[in-house]
Parts: C-alpha cells; sequence; structure tokens
C-alpha cells in the first residue's frame, strides 16, 4: 500500500542503490492527506536476521513503514534484503517511495581463496620470438648504422683486421 499523491514516480528503478533506511527525498511531493512537506518518518521497524548452517549464508530482513510526521498517514512499506555468502554478498530493495534496487558484489575473503574471482585470469604473455645469430648481429649493425649516421660519424671497416669495425669522426 501507499499514498501515490505523496510520490513523484512510485517504485522508480534505482539501479544498485539499496537503502536499509532513510527516505528518497528526491521522490517526495508531500503528505497527500495533510499537505506536510516534512519527510516522512519510519515507524514499525522490524528486522529478522536468519543464518544457514549448510551452504554458509546468513541473511537480514529490514522492514519498515515510512509515515507523516504531522497526520501519521501511510506513505509507502519499505523492505530491505541482505544476503551474506560464502561466495557474493545481495542486496535487494523495494519501496514504492525510494524504488527498486538490486546489488550483487563477490565476496573478498572467497576472491582472496580463488574461489569467486569476478573476473577471469590474463592471458599468459606470448613466447619470446626465436632469432638466429645473424638476424641478431645484422639487427644490431644496422643500429650502429643509424647511430653513427645521426653522430655524423662514417665507419671505417676493412674487413682484413681482426679488430672490427673502427668509427672516424670528422
Amino acid at each position: 500500500m501507499c499514498d501515490k499523491a505523496s510520490i513523484r514516480e512510485p517504485f522508480v528503478q534505482r539501479g544498485t542503490t539499496c537503502l536499509d533506511a532513510g527516505v528518497y527525498a528526491a521522490n517526495w511531493l508531500g503528505c497527500g492527506r495533510c499537505g506536510s512537506s516534512a519527510l516522512p518518518a519510519a515507524a514499525n521497524l522490524r528486522v529478522e536476521e536468519e543464518e544457514d548452517s549448510d551452504d554458509g549464508e546468513a541473511a537480514e530482513e529490514t522492514e519498515f513503514e515510512h509515515r507523516c510526521r504531522d497526520c501519521n498517514a501511510l506513505v509507502a512499506t519499505h523492505f530491505h534484503r541482505f544476503v551474506a555468502g560464502p561466495l557474493a554478498r545481495r542486496w535487494l530493495m523495494e519501496c514504492a517511495l525510494c524504488g527498486r534496487g538490486a546489488d550483487e558484489r563477490a565476496a573478498l575473503a572467497a576472491v582472496a581463496a580463488g574461489r569467486g574471482a569476478p573476473w577471469p585470469d590474463p592471458p599468459p604473455p606470448p613466447p619470446p620470438r626465436a632469432r638466429s645469430a645473424a638476424a641478431v648481429a645484422a639487427s644490431s649493425d644496422a643500429r650502429l648504422a643509424r647511430a653513427a649516421a645521426t653522430l655524423g660519424v662514417e665507419s671505417d671497416d676493412d674487413d682484413d683486421d681482426e679488430c672490427g669495425t673502427f668509427w672516424v669522426f670528422s
């Protein structure tokens, strides 16, 4: 039951927002019976906790009424449920004034233990390319030639000496 004259948009979609207390003030127009603009108060709070030892889940349900502070008119009934399991945490909210919302998150203990990672492992890196000694030497010689050109030096490489390449600075 809800007082539709008090609410801008009944059961608005709130995405992952799940409140177990308070009021969604942006959706409040004012009391439909007395016209008061004061935010409604929470009344008749009921909290139930249950624990299921078989699967390790614990749940908590919260239910209360949004009532006008001045004339005590019932505006909306708010329902919130929280479930904590070994692999995930889940929240659910349903209220004509606060809207509908649901959320689920992986439990950090399960992620740390490697049982409930919220994302897959990245693929392994590709193996390094095998290159022949001649290819490495040619690549090295090409780099040296580019460096020499940048510095303005020239190569004096006589293949008849044992020392290799000599660089002549001009």
